[in-house]
């Protein structure tokens, strides 16, 4: 009677522990060995940087986004900084960013920022954006050296390169430019088209 009442208990045990760790894969669990950051275990607020609007003020203007944060996560303005530093520092840990990353600019405006960049005046090019569209210094920064490196990408020249893509050799093509450039795919797919479009520009 004793060994059907401890099989009984054990049975019910496995079954628990079954419950519990299938409810833990689905929930989607953040993988407990990051916690032993200081800055993650004492309030990063993961239901918040899932929200959608934050996640669209981290690259528009980080001032909201920090206020943004702090709302949702219920903390103070400096816990909410710290944050929002951490996670603009840290972009693996984001969620899927919505992909217009800054508001469009109108062509002239757009026009002077890039030629700036292409002239190497970073600082005129960053107070301008920020007095254009509203944002801070640092959020400015963020986009203009974004924009400078997709400049830098878009304009790369290069012989062999363009010998693989009159072969047709694009896989190539692409497995030498992250090679040399320490390029992304997405990136080398991008020089690719730069490449391309001025061949036909000459042609």
């Amino acid at each position: 009677m004793l060994v059907l009442v401890f099989l009984g208990v054990l049975l019910s045990f496995l079954v628990f522990e079954s419950w519990l760790t299938r409810n833990r894969q689905q929930s989607g669990a953040v993988d407990q060995s990051i916690l032993t950051d200081h800055m993650l275990a004492y309030h990063l607020d993961w239901d918040a940087i899932r929200d959608q609007k934050l996640l669209t003020y981290l690259y528009v203007k980080k001032v909201n986004a920090v206020v943004r944060y702090q709302n949702l996560a219920g903390v103070d303005y400096d816990q909410a900084c710290d944050a929002i530093e951490y996670l603009l520092a840290h972009p693996e840990l984001l969620p899927d960013i919505p992909l217009k990353r800054r508001p469009p600019l109108p062509e002239a405006d757009d026009e002077y920022i890039r030629q700036l960049i292409a002239e190497g005046e970073l600082n005129k090019a960053i107070s301008y954006y920020a007095k254009l569209v509203d944002v801070d210094q640092f959020t400015a920064q963020q986009v203009i050296e974004r924009m400078q490196r997709d400049q830098y990408i878009f304009n790369i020249e290069d012989t062999t390169v363009k010998n693989l893509l009159q072969q047709d050799d694009e896989t190539q093509a692409v497995s030498l430019l992250r090679e040399k450039y320490g390029l992304t795919q997405s990136e080398a797919i991008y020089a690719i088209d730069g490449i391309l479009m001025k061949d036909i520009d000459d042609s």
